[in-house]
C-alpha cells in the first residue's frame, strides 16, 4: 500500500511534523533566479513565484549608485537578498596594461591581470563599503564569468606574444610543460592550458568574491561552473581525462561555494567506454551524468557546499543555436520528465539555493519557445515547492556517499530531514518501457527488480505528492536509518 502525505502543521515558526515526534525549523531550499518574466530590462523584478527570487543585477551603470542598489534588495525577501554581477567585474580582463600586442600589432588581453585585477578589486571595495554603509544587506552574492585568462590567447600569433613575454617561463613551469608551442592550435597539451586557464579564473574572480565576504562575512558566493570533478567529467565536453599533477586539475570554487551546472548536456562523452562498455546516449543517460556531476562535487570536497544552477525545462543545449552541421553529436534532459528527475536529485544533494538560468526572451522578435516561459518557472516553483516539503528543514543532511555506477539502471539519491530520510528514484527506462510501474516488485519490503538486479528499501513507503510533477521516478520516504540493499539474481 502506498503512503499518502500528511501536510505539514506551521506554528509560531516552527514546523510541526509527525516523523519522530520532535520540532524542526524550517529551512527551505530557494531558487535564486536570472529573470522571472519575459521582456523585462529592470535591475530587478518582483517574482510571482513563492520559492523564486530574483537576482538583482549589478551593472557598470547601477555600480555608481550603491544607495540605489540597496532600495531594489530591500525589496527582496529577507534571507533571499541577491546581487548577481552581470558586468561589472569585466574591467578585470580589460585593463590597456595587460594587453599584450602580436608581431602585427593586434592587441589582445594576454594571460597576466595585475592591474586590471587591482583596479577591479578596488573599485568592489568601493561599492560594497558605500553599499554597506547606506544599510543595504546581502545574503548571496553571484557571479558567471566564464572567461578566463586564456580566453583570448586562441590562436599562435597571440601564443607567440605570449612565449616573448618574461613572465611566460613560470606560466609553462605551473603547466609543467616545456614550450608554449605544445598548446598552440589544439595540439595535445592544449587542454592542459584550459585546464589551468581556469584555475588561474578561480584565483582572480574569487579575489572579488573574497571582497564580498570582507563586507558581508555571512554572504553565500560563488562563480558559475567552478567546482571539484573527476577528469573523465570533461569528456563531456571533448576535452581529455588527465592533465596531471597541475594546479586546477580537480577543480577548484571561488567564494564560499561550488557552483556546477546540471544542464546534462553529453557530447563525446557517449562514446568513451565506462565500465566496460560505452556511455551512451539518451536523456537517462543524460541524468546520469548530471547527477554524478553534483556528486563529484560534493564528494571531493565535502567542506564547500553547493549552489548549483538549473535551466528551464525547455532548454537543451546552446547547439540549438548552430546550423546542423555544425551540432556535435548530443543529448541532454530539456523538454524531458528526466529535467524535473534531475531537480529533485539535485535538492536531495543538500544545496544552500539552486541557482536557475531563467532566459527569457528580452526582444518581442524572439520566438519565445526559445527560451524560458512563464510555464517554466512555475513548473521549477512546484518542483522546489514539493522537495521543501520533504527536506525543508534545518537538519536536511543528504545521504549520498558514492557516485551512481555508469551503467546501474537507476538513480537513487537519499536526504535525511525531520527524523526520517527521503529518496527519489529513478529508473532507466530501458528496464520500463515508459511505465515505471513495470520494475516495482513489492511494497514489504519495498522492492524493484531490473532484470538480474534487485533494489530494496525495507521500511521505505511510495509517497503521493500531489501533484505528479514527473512520470519517470518516485518519491520515497523511510526510517532515518534506512538503508537500500542491491541484490543480484
Amino acid at each position: 500500500m502506498r503512503a499518502s502525505w500528511c501536510g505539514a502543521v506551521l506554528w509560531s515558526g516552527v514546523l510541526l511534523q509527525p516523523a519522530g515526534g520532535q520540532q524542526v525549523t524550517p529551512q527551505p531550499i530557494p531558487v535564486l533566479a536570472w529573470r522571472v518574466k519575459e521582456l523585462t530590462y529592470d535591475p530587478w523584478s518582483p517574482s510571482p513565484y513563492p520559492n523564486i527570487t530574483q537576482f538583482v543585477w549589478l551593472s557598470e551603470s547601477n555600480a555608481k549608485t550603491p544607495a540605489a542598489v540597496k532600495a531594489l534588495t530591500d525589496q527582496q525577501p529577507v534571507g533571499r537578498r541577491v546581487i548577481f554581477d552581470w558586468d561589472f567585474y569585466r574591467a578585470i580582463y580589460k585593463h590597456p596594461a595587460d594587453q599584450l600586442k602580436t608581431a602585427a600589432g593586434e592587441s589582445f588581453t594576454g594571460p597576466w591581470w595585475d592591474h586590471g585585477r587591482a583596479a577591479t578589486v578596488a573599485a568592489y571595495d568601493q561599492f560594497f563599503a558605500a553599499y554597506k554603509a547606506a544599510g543595504g544587506q546581502l545574503d548571496y552574492f553571484i557571479l558567471d564569468t566564464e572567461h578566463s585568462p586564456g580566453s583570448d590567447v586562441n590562436n599562435a600569433a597571440r601564443w607567440a606574444a605570449v612565449a616573448a613575454d618574461p613572465r611566460c617561463a613560470a606560466l609553462l613551469a605551473a603547466m609543467k610543460l616545456k614550450s608554449a608551442a605544445d598548446i598552440v592550435n589544439d595540439k595535445p597539451m592544449s587542454h592542459v592550458w584550459w585546464r589551468y586557464s581556469d584555475h588561474l579564473a578561480a584565483q582572480a574572480y574569487g579575489q572579488l568574491l573574497d571582497v564580498v565576504r570582507r563586507h558581508f562575512p555571512a554572504v553565500r558566493c560563488c562563480d558559475y561552473g567552478v567546482h571539484y570533478f573527476e577528469p573523465q567529467t570533461l569528456v563531456a565536453w571533448g576535452r581529455a581525462r588527465e592533465v596531471g599533477d597541475i594546479p586546477g586539475a580537480r577543480g577548484a570554487h571561488a567564494g564560499t561555494h561550488q557552483s556546477p551546472s546540471v544542464y546534462g548536456v553529453i557530447t563525446y562523452l557517449a562514446g568513451v567506454v565506462e565500465e566496460g562498455r560505452p556511455y551512451g546516449f539518451g536523456p537517462y543517460r543524460s541524468a546520469m551524468f548530471a547527477t554524478n556531476l553534483l556528486r563529484e562535487a560534493l564528494l571531493a570536497r565535502p567542506d564547500v557546499p553547493l549552489m548549483p544552477w538549473v535551466a528551464w525545462r525547455g532548454y537543451v543545449s546552446d547547439f540549438e543555436a548552430q546550423p546542423p552541421e555544425k551540432r556535435p553529436p548530443y543529448t541532454a534532459i530539456g523538454n524531458t520528465d528526466y529535467f524535473q528527475e534531475v531537480v529533485f536529485h539535485t535538492a536531495l544533494c543538500s544545496p544552500d539555493a539552486l541557482l536557475c538560468w531563467s532566459a527569457f526572451r528580452w526582444r518581442p522578435d524572439q520566438q519565445a519557445a526559445d527560451y524560458c516561459r512563464d510555464q517554466d518557472l512555475r513548473l521549477l516553483d512546484q518542483l522546489v515547492g514539493q522537495v521543501n516539503q520533504l527536506v525543508g528543514y534545518s537538519d536536511r543532511r543528504t545521504l549520498v556517499t558514492a557516485k551512481t555506477p555508469a551503467h546501474q539502471p537507476w538513480i537513487l539519491t537519499g536526504c535525511r530531514a525531520n527524523g526520517r530520510s527521503v529518496w527519489r528514484l529513478t529508473p532507466d527506462p530501458a528496464f520500463t518501457g515508459g511505465d515505471r510501474n513495470l520494475v516495482k516488485a513489492g511494497d514489504n519490503p519495498l522492492t524493484f527488480q531490473f532484470g538480474g538486479q534487485v533494489l530494496r528499501l525495507p521500511g521505505g513507503q511510495i509517497a503521493d505528492l500531489p501533484p505528479v510533477l514527473s512520470q519517470a521516478g518516485w518519491w520515497i520516504t523511510g526510517p532515518a536509518d534506512l538503508q537500500p540493499v542491491v541484490l543480484t539474481r
